[in-house]
C-alpha cells in the first residue's frame, strides 16, 4: 500500500464485514487528573448552586495519589472507558456526596 492510500483510510468504529461495534478503549491516568481539575474548576464556580464546597488542597492530593495508584488507570487498553468513568464517579462522590453525577458526565465525555 502507497503512502497516499494510508492517509485516505478511514477509521471504523466498526466491523465493515460482521458489523461488530469496538468498545472505546480506556483513558491513560492524565486524562483523569484533567478532569479532577476541572470537576475543581467548576465546583468553585458553581458549588453552591449544587450546595457543595470545592475539593480541598488535601483530598485533591488523595485523589491525585489514589488515580496515580489505582490499576484501573494504570493500563489504558486493558479496562474500558466505562468502567474507568464509573470508578471515577465513585471516588469523587467518595469526597463530595453532594456533586451531581450530571456534572461529572459532562466533563467526563
Amino acid at each position: 500500500m502507497k503512502r497516499e492510500d494510508l492517509s485516505t483510510l478511514q477509521s471504523y468504529r466498526y466491523c465493515l464485514h460482521c458489523g461488530q461495534v469496538r468498545e472505546r478503549t480506556g483513558r491513560p491516568f492524565g486524562y483523569f487528573i484533567d478532569c479532577l481539575k476541572e470537576v475543581q474548576f467548576q465546583l468553585g464556580l458553581r458549588g453552591r448552586k449544587f450546595g457543595t464546597r470545592a475539593l480541598t488542597e488535601a483530598e485533591n492530593r488523595l485523589a491525585v495519589r489514589e488515580i496515580q495508584e489505582s490499576v484501573i488507570y494504570a493500563d489504558p487498553y486493558g479496562v474500558r472507558f466505562e468502567c474507568q468513568c464509573e470508578a471515577f464517579t465513585e471516588m469523587i462522590r467518595r469526597y463530595r456526596p453532594g456533586v451531581p453525577e450530571s456534572l461529572i458526565e459532562d466533563i467526563l465525555w
